[in-house]
């Protein structure tokens, strides 16, 4: 992790999104950076093998697994996630809403969260250049399924409206016409997924990206497939199953709030 970055997500939840790909031994070591937090701090990677019973190489190894470079990088990011963890202490889940009274503060409450976090994670230069390809592309197709479609025809309806020729991938009926579509020089895919690992989508927009078509995707922060295909990766919040599990009601207004940035983003350079 280069100095100039900023880590925009906690140290837990990059060793949460990375945990089932760690091997046993990195696991090891997940297992106890998680449970000693900022007190890394007072480490150095000989204790941290000798806590959690492994070598120093594999130390190493779980840094570079979860995308940091060494143990410097760790502990950057065990700080910086003291302050996201400090912000996110706000956002409750479901089970937590105890009267009818709670309502209006326990969703308010956590949208403003929500959003926060999104305008943390939100590169400008990503931003710009997703602006960019898509006022310039001739043709442009929105990918998405399940929840995140709802994201996908809000962009969809803007663009049209603005006069764009594009297209929206509305269900699995769309799969295999979409796979024979052809694309020119300049297309522009938009890819949403909140886990970045929805096969259909990572099928449809894989194929596009071979055919030559530039690929922006609205993900969660982090290593996806959807991801590691996209020329160009905006973030989303992410909050595993979600303040209502398994629905992402809450969370689906940050993948919204950056279908915004990109529609205003297009609108203000077409006047």
């Amino acid at each position: 992790m280069a100095d100039d970055i900023k880590m925009p997500v906690s140290l837990n939840m990059l060793i949460k999104r990375k945990y089932d790909d760690l091997t046993f031994s990195e696991r090891k070591v997940a297992d106890l950076v998680m449970s000693i937090g900022e007190n890394i701090l007072d480490y150095n990677i000989a204790r941290l093998a000798t806590e959690s019973k492994v070598s120093e190489p594999t130390v190493i190894r779980f840094c570079r697994s979860i995308g940091l470079s060494g143990i410097k990088d760790l502990k950057k990011a065990a700080v910086y996630g003291n302050t996201i963890e400090a912000i996110s202490a706000t956002s409750r889940k479901i089970q937590q809403l105890n009267s009818k009274d709670q309502l209006v503060p326990f969703v308010i409450d956590n949208l403003t969260t929500i959003l926060n976090e999104t305008k943390s994670l939100i590169d400008e230069q990503s931003l710009s250049k997703a602006i960019e390809l898509i006022s310039n592309a001739p043709y442009v197709k929105i990918v998405s399924y399940g929840g995140s479609f709802i994201v996908a025809r809000h962009i969809h309806h803007y663009l049209r409206m603005a006069g764009m020729h594009v297209d929206l991938f509305r269900d699995y009926e769309d799969f295999y016409p979409s796979l024979r579509e052809q694309y020119n020089q300049g297309d522009v895919v938009i890819a949403i997924s909140y886990s970045g690992n929805s096969n259909i989508v990572l099928d449809v927009v894989q194929d596009a990206k071979n055919k030559g078509a530039q690929i922006i995707s609205i993900s969660a922060w982090g290593e996806s497939k959807l991801n590691n295909i996209a020329d160009v990766s905006l973030y989303s919040y992410y909050n595993g199953s979600g303040i209502v599990p398994g629905v992402h009601v809450f969370e689906r207004i940050s993948q919204m709030a950056i279908a915004d940035m990109l529609i205003a983003g297009i609108y203000s350079l077409n006047g």
